[in-house]
C-alpha cells in the first residue's frame, strides 16, 4: 500500500409517538369545561380517567436507550465482538485504489438496568493506525437492541451501514455472530478508515466473526 492510503474500517431511533398527545386533546376539553361550568363536574372524572393511564405510563416508561426486553440471564455481563473486514476501496477526495484489511471490534456490557454501554474500535491491518471511542446509551452512536436472544445493531457508515447479529444461547454464556452490509440502490458505501479518511468502497466482505462473553463489567477494570 502506497504511502498515505488509508486503510479502511468503519464509522460508528427509534420513532416514538408523543405519548403528550391524548394529555393535550384532554386539556382542550377541561378549558371547555372551565367555560361551561354545569357541566365540568360530568366531564372532569371522565377526563381524569383517561389522562392519568398516560402520565403514568409516561412516567415509568424507560427511554430509548434502555434494552427492551433484555433477558435477566443477560443483565451484568460483557459481550466482545471481533471480525475482519477486508476489499478494494478508493479515497472520495481521489487517488489510487487499494486494498485493506481491518480488524472491527465491538465491547459491549450490558448494565443491571439492561442499558448497553459500547466501546467501538478498529485497527489497520497494514499499518499503525487505529481509533476507539466510547458509545453511551444515549449517544446516537449506532443502535444495538434485544430481540429475543438476540442482540442486533446497526453499524452507520458516511453511506450505507453494517447490521451485526449476536446470537446467544439460553444461558448467555456463549454466542456466535453475524454481519450483513448495505446500501442504496445505485449509492456506493462510503465510510472512514482508522486515520479518519472517507473511502468509497469498491468491493469488501467481513470474515472470521468472533464473539464471546464474560461476567461483569469490561470497562470497570
Amino acid at each position: 500500500m502506497g504511502k498515505g492510503q488509508p486503510d479502511l474500517g468503519m464509522e460508528a431511533a427509534d420513532h416514538l409517538t408523543d405519548p403528550f398527545d391524548a394529555m393535550h386533546r384532554a386539556s382542550h376539553h377541561i378549558i371547555s369545561a372551565t367555560l361551561i361550568p354545569e357541566l365540568a363536574m360530568t366531564l372532569l372524572p371522565r377526563i381524569l380517567r383517561a389522562v392519568t393511564p398516560t402520565i403514568f405510563a409516561v412516567a415509568l416508561a424507560p427511554s430509548f436507550s434502555f434494552a427492551a426486553g433484555a433477558p435477566a440471564a443477560a443483565l451484568n455481563k460483557t459481550v466482545s465482538l471481533s471480525f475482519q473486514s477486508s476489499g478494494i476501496a478508493r479515497p472520495v477526495s481521489g487517488g489510487a485504489e487499494y486494498g485493506f484489511n481491518t480488524l472491527v471490534s465491538r465491547t459491549i456490557y450490558i448494565s443491571s438496568e439492561g442499558r448497553l454501554f459500547m466501546r467501538a474500535g478498529q485497527k489497520s491491518g497494514r499499518g499503525p493506525a487505529s481509533a476507539s471511542k466510547e458509545i453511551a446509551p444515549d449517544s446516537g452512536g449506532g443502535s444495538f437492541h434485544f430481540q429475543g436472544n438476540s442482540i442486533v445493531g446497526v453499524m452507520p457508515f458516511a453511506s450505507g451501514a453494517r447490521q451485526v447479529t449476536m446470537a446467544f444461547d439460553s444461558s448467555f454464556s456463549s454466542c456466535t455472530a453475524s454481519t450483513v452490509e448495505g446500501r442504496n440502490a445505485g449509492a456506493t458505501i462510503r465510510r472512514k478508515a482508522p486515520n479518519g479518511v472517507v473511502v468509497g468502497i469498491l468491493s469488501s466482505k467481513d470474515s472470521l466473526p468472533s464473539c464471546s462473553v464474560q461476567s461483569g463489567n469490561a470497562f470497570a477494570h
